[in-house]
């Protein structure tokens, strides 16, 4: 795929907040978005390789416009997490669908980040743990 402008603005802007939340690690790991069961007591990862895993993970959202983006990657997070802990898919969506109503309208988008998140489950990689944490948090602080 060709960056266009505007996919290198969705690029950098994505990139600029997920290192504004990457500075402590193990505070990211703390956070409900870690699953910290599957995380050892010490994280040995590197930040830039948690950046790098986010910031893959975020490509599914690089043509949303940059004003409903990180409520876009709020709403998969949260049908990810739905969907994760056993919900009804339907319910699932129905949930998130009410609850994001903006971000709905690029429901392709938010689906394919739920996807890729999903995508994460049973992993024991620090950097795809942290990185999936990474995203859905700065997405939490970029909505409040």
């Amino acid at each position: 795929m060709a960056l266009t402008p505007t996919a290198c603005g969705a690029v950098d802007d994505v990139g600029r907040v997920l290192a504004q939340h990457a500075e402590d690690l193990t505070v990211l790991a703390r956070t409900r978005w870690a699953a910290s069961s599957t995380l050892p007591r010490v994280v040995t990862v590197s930040r830039e390789a948690v950046e790098a895993k986010a910031a893959a993970l975020a490509a599914a959202v690089r043509d949303v416009p940059a004003e409903d983006r990180w409520e876009v990657v709020s709403a998969g997070c949260e049908l990810w997490s739905l969907q994760e802990v056993g919900n009804d898919p339907d319910k699932a969506v129905s949930y998130v669908r009410d609850k994001f109503r903006n971000a709905w309208v690029y429901e392709q988008q938010v689906r394919d980040l739920a996807e890729e998140l999903r995508k994460t489950h049973g992993t024991r990689d620090q950097s795809v743990i942290l990185g999936r944490a990474l995203v859905c948090t700065a997405a939490d602080a970029q909505n409040t």
